[in-house]
């Protein structure tokens, strides 16, 4: 588990002024303390923060301090909104958040945690040996399939921690402007691949803790909370050969084993499903073209019909006047027949 200090704050409606306040970690499962947020897999409580005569509650958290975990993630400076995906909110009241979870929903989890974190210890001594070996055995291609601005992150961690530069010393891995960082692509996979081969098995296993054990704990571990594990993500961080192996062989109780293969499946059947999407979208595009020209002809039919019926009803028009003038001419020549007849008798 990570553990950070979070800064809670909001902007006041009324003077405009960021109100902040630090927030405290949930010591113990109770609604007495909720509404909860959790960043990180650490549940914090929420306090209502007050200003101009009101309180609200917070919209956005942030890491209270720098930190080495991570400078780009961790730096404080950037604000995470509170009732997203990454930091929901546990709370039985009716509300605003986006994603929240209810008490009762929270504390389930907590105790699938723990039987899950149990088993972390348990099978994690054994989990990272094997993994470092295949870690060792395939180093060049995990190598090969990662980000580069991954392995430059790496680079100068190592750097930073490894080496124990000075602050002053000039820098061999720096970063570069945006468009050359993909000119020197090769050249950081290329160095670090060197160092792997030239330092000694110290090295290599730094090196092991910079990229697995950092994912393991920052990503795979604090992921299983959210109850997703997102591999295409993931799968840009160490590539996919690593990931593949970390996902299966990551130990998971029965409960959190749904998170093993749907990331799995998402991996392996991204391609497929490309393949499948893009197939289905041709499909429906030519028979929308063909429903649309149906349409077209009915619309066509419909239009000849109408002008049909138009001309057969004032034809009708016409022979029911005319029926009606016959009609008239008959009784007409009716009566002036009836007079002749009484006229003669």
């Amino acid at each position: 588990m990570i553990e950070m200090d979070l800064i809670a704050s909001r902007k006041c409606h009324q003077c405009g002024k960021t109100v902040e306040e630090s927030i405290k970690k949930v010591e113990t499962l109770s609604k007495e303390t909720l509404p909860w947020l959790m960043f990180y897999g650490n549940l914090f409580e929420i306090p209502a923060l007050s200003c101009c005569n009101s309180a609200l509650f917070p919209t956005h958290v942030a890491v209270k301090s720098e930190t080495d975990i991570d400078d780009s993630f961790f730096s404080g400076k950037t604000k995470f909104k509170i009732g997203s995906e990454e930091v929901p909110v546990i709370i039985d009241e009716r509300n605003d958040f986006a994603v929240t979870r209810s008490f009762k929903e929270q504390v389930e989890l907590e105790q699938q945690l723990t039987k899950q974190m149990k088993l972390w210890e348990r099978e994690k001594d054994d989990f990272l040996h094997k993994t470092y070996t295949y870690f060792t055995v395939h180093f060049e291609q995990i190598i090969d399939e990662m980000n580069h601005l991954e392995v430059l992150d790496i680079l100068r961690t190592f750097e930073d921690g490894y080496l124990q530069m000075s602050p002053h010393a000039p820098r061999r891995f720096v970063y570069k402007g945006k468009n050359e960082r993909k000119l020197i692509t090769k050249w950081i996979k290329k160095e670090i691949k060197s160092l792997a081969q030239a330092e000694s098995e110290e090295v290599k296993k730094y090196l092991f803790f910079l990229i697995v054990d950092y994912f393991v704990q920052l990503k795979l571990i604090p992921q299983i909370h959210y109850l997703k594990w997102d591999s295409q993500k993931f799968e840009k961080m160490i590539g996919e050969s690593l990931l593949t192996y970390l996902l299966v062989s990551f130990p998971l109780t029965s409960y959190f084993s749904f998170l093993k293969d749907e990331a799995i499946l998402l991996l392996t059947n991204k391609g497929h499903f490309q393949k499948e999407l893009r197939q289905l979208l041709e499909k429906s595009q030519k028979e929308l073209a063909s429903v649309t020209n149906q349409n077209q002809k009915l619309q066509e039919t419909i239009e000849i019909q109408k002008r049909s019926l138009v001309d057969f009803e004032l034809k009708n028009e016409r022979l029911r006047n005319q029926n009606i003038r016959l009609e008239e001419q008959l009784n007409e020549t009716g009566d002036e027949l009836l007079i002749s007849r009484q006229a003669k008798k």
